[in-house]
């Protein structure tokens, strides 16, 4: 497995405002947001964010195709775009 670090920034306001008010009411511990984006060919290790626009994830995958796959499987593209 490779590491790749990626930057993510919201697609928009409204989409931050909409995660982030989710995650408030039904607030998770780290363990369980990472387990949510553990994948079949990519895996979510750690994630750092803040108020801002911009938020960083740690991921594992065979290759970085195999990530943006899992990007569009969990569905991060429809939130926020991506540098990997």
């Amino acid at each position: 497995m490779k590491h790749f670090m990626c930057v993510h920034h919201w697609n928009n306001e409204e989409t931050k405002s909409r995660v982030k008010e989710m995650l408030g009411e039904h607030p998770h511990t780290d363990r369980q947001f990472l387990g949510f984006y553990d994948g079949e060919k990519a895996k979510a290790l750690q994630h750092w964010g803040g108020e801002g626009d911009f938020f960083y994830c740690h991921w594992v995958a065979e290759s970085e195709d195999d990530l943006q796959d899992a990007f569009e499987a969990f569905g991060v593209n429809n939130d926020c775009y991506t540098m990997v």
